[in-house]
């Protein structure tokens, strides 16, 4: 729940014989507060554009976070950067394959597979360093893990020293992307919460951009060092450690501790300057609905982290995860992760440095695209729709294997590119959405973090075995390896057709009527909620379906 969330307090566990009486309920504690003043912030009727203006500042303090978001891309990117640079694998090399130098398969699914073990740690453990301690000392812990890795690689001498910096790396990578997403979505308003949180994968993307620049750059006028590559990360990184200590706490987090002066102390901080802006009131909203949080907490008995999969928020936590799930479903993992190495040995007839080059542009060009259309087509379209069109593409890309030439080469390019528009369009970006957004607010923390746990777990069984599967010395399949992603898709796709909801323009606490209505998700859009019949709410916010239908209601 950000400030600009209309605090309505969340009904207790609904069944079908109450849905009425939970419904009158619902509304009449949602429309006063016990005093009696309307419990929704005096925000609530701007629209996306009027909502940016307004509240310039938070998302400055959005973007700054997504600075790291930036620096994530960059490092966890340089392993697959590297491992093909020739300068590297000289002082790594543990075999020779036709009396030159090599790096086995083995050491490879080594340094990927242990490397995302322990990224999915920090994304299993991120949400509950953030809650103990707070988001923003948490993402600084982060950091400096991030930093110890850096300073293990620029030292490593042997693939084990290297194997210990990678492990280090995406440790702090998996605690800030757990970390990250919670506090975007607690600073933003919500009325662009959707392309806040969708712009971290945009700026990771950035970052991965530049990984593949510099490597190129390195490779053609430095090509017997590798090292400098490795010094990059110190400048991401500075320029974060500079920039964090300007971001304020969540107020979100102080209020739910009690620290109510802290609390409001950075509510002026984010959102003080806008016109008019009574910082009393609005703590008032937020207590609501964090005491409605707590209301809820006591009707379902038990709060814990297995709360997420009881039958009130099970279908909840299913979106989530198939939402960021199907970034490696799709087949993230051969192609991001492994990136120059895999186009190295699948040997497709053009420069493989280009072909990443390529890919992060596209990438980058797609996502940006998509947060904009995410704002007015919906999230559910473009991810379920991109999903399937990504099927389609992997299975032409793995089918260009079974042919030889350039023109066989092309045509894998070809089907790559495709898939890397499709991939920014849909998964790349409303993936991490879906991870954030359709938890109810109490638990986002741990969902988010159990989204991200599973999605690194995919990666970790992919990082262990691709390797094998492409590598030279080992399956050497090359493109043909993709049908194993083009399979993985097809319940991916049926996934989210079933569970993942639309939730453009809806609060947290709309999502939470939804859900507790047991609205399907393919008529989320459609459905009045009781913020659409109030009348206050921006009818831009509200799909044309909803708002005929509120006013048929009406």
């Amino acid at each position: 729940m950000s400030l600009l969330e209309p605090a309505r307090s969340s009904a207790a566990h609904l069944d079908d014989e109450s849905v009425a009486k939970s419904e009158a309920a619902h509304l009449e504690s949602s429309a006063n507060s016990p005093t009696g003043e309307p419990l929704e912030t005096k925000y609530a009727s701007l629209g996306r554009w009027s909502t940016a203006k307004v509240f310039w500042k938070a998302m400055i303090f959005c973007m700054i976070l997504n600075w790291a978001a930036m620096n994530d891309g960059f490092q966890q990117q340089i392993p697959g950067n590297v491992i093909p640079m020739q300068a590297f694998i000289n002082q790594m090399a543990d075999t020779t394959i036709d009396g030159a130098p090599a790096v086995s398969a083995q050491v490879v699914s080594y340094w990927q597979g242990f490397a995302e073990m322990s990224k999915t740690l920090g994304m299993f453990t991120g949400g509950w360093f953030a809650n103990r301690f707070g988001r923003k000392p948490a993402m600084m812990g982060a950091i400096v893990v991030l930093l110890g890795g850096s300073i293990a690689e620029i030292t490593a001498h042997s693939w084990q020293t290297w194997l210990v910096a990678a492990v280090l790396v995406r440790l702090g990578v998996g605690l800030a992307q757990s970390i990250l997403i919670t506090y975007v979505s607690e600073l933003s308003p919500f009325q662009i919460r959707g392309f806040m949180i969708g712009a971290y994968q945009l700026f990771i993307a950035i970052g991965q951009l530049i990984s593949a620049v510099a490597t190129q750059l390195i490779t053609v006028h430095q090509p017997t060092v590798w090292k400098p590559l490795i010094g990059l990360e110190f400048i991401f990184t500075g320029i974060l450690i500079c920039l964090i200590w300007f971001v304020p706490e969540s107020h979100l987090h102080h209020a739910r501790k009690g620290n109510h002066e802290m609390a409001k102390k950075s509510m002026l901080k984010l959102y003080g300057y806008a016109p008019g802006y009574d910082v009393e009131y609005e703590y008032r909203v937020v207590q609501h609905g964090i005491e409605a949080e707590r209301q809820f907490n006591e009707a379902s008995k038990d709060s814990s982290f297995f709360e997420i999969f009881n039958r009130a928020n099970w279908r909840r936590t299913l979106a989530g995860c198939i939402g960021i799930c199907s970034q490696w479903s799709a087949g993230a993992p051969i192609v991001f992760s492994y990136s120059t190495y895999f186009f190295k040995v699948a040997n497709l007839g053009t420069d493989p440095f280009i072909i990443t080059i390529l890919t992060f542009v596209l990438l980058i060009i797609s996502i940006s695209a998509s947060l904009v259309a995410c704002e007015y087509i919906g999230r559910r379209p473009l991810l379920v729709g991109g999903c399937f069109l990504m099927l389609c593409f992997n299975i032409g890309l793995a089918t260009t294997g079974f042919f030889t030439g350039p023109g066989a080469g092309k045509a894998a390019v070809g089907m790559l590119l495709l898939w890397v528009l499709c991939y920014g369009a849909s998964s790349g970006p409303i993936g991490y959405v879906a991870a954030g957004e359709t938890s109810t607010p109490r638990l986002r923390a741990q969902t988010t973090s159990f989204n991200l746990g599973c999605y690194g777990i995919g990666f970790v069984v992919f990082q262990w075995s691709v390797s094998y599967m492409i590598s030279p010395d080992a399956g050497n399949m090359g493109v043909k390896a993709i049908y194993v992603w083009a399979g993985l898709l097809i319940p991916t796709v049926i996934l989210l057709w079933l569970f993942y909801p639309e939730t453009y323009g809806r609060t947290y606490w709309e999502l939470d009527e939804l859900y507790e209505r047991n609205i399907p998700a393919w008529k989320f859009k459609t459905t009045p909620t009781l913020a659409d019949q109030s009348g206050h709410k921006n009818k831009t916010l509200m799909s044309r379906q909803a708002e005929k239908a509120t006013h048929a209601h009406v």
